[in-house]
């Protein structure tokens, strides 16, 4: 649903559509504990976000998608038992979650 939703919001020339998109299936991939493709999904929304010429707009969506992607460094921080024990990686993971919140 992704992909077709993400196809036809290209295909229309909807400035704000695929970032949304994006935001979106983040969300889902957060939601399914895939904070790997969460964390690519929400990075991309980002950046394609820039391209929004509304302003309020743009800021909106870079807002929640921060949100997102902050919330999502955290739980991939308390729920990976890999990460423990290796101290730069959570140092790491802490100052990405404190620049995006």
């Amino acid at each position: 649903m992704f992909q077709k939703y993400y196809r036809i919001s290209e295909e229309y020339n909807d400035p704000e559509g695929p970032s949304q998109i994006l935001c979106r299936l983040g969300i889902a991939f957060r939601t399914i504990e895939a904070s790997d493709y969460a964390i690519t999904a929400l990075e991309k929304s980002i950046s394609m976000s820039a391209s929004i010429e509304l302003d309020a707009r743009r800021n909106e969506l870079q807002c929640e998608t921060y949100r997102v992607l902050g919330q999502t460094y955290l739980e991939h921080y308390y729920c990976y038992a890999s990460l423990l024990g290796v101290p730069e990686t959570r140092e790491e993971v802490i100052r990405k979650a404190s620049l995006c919140s």
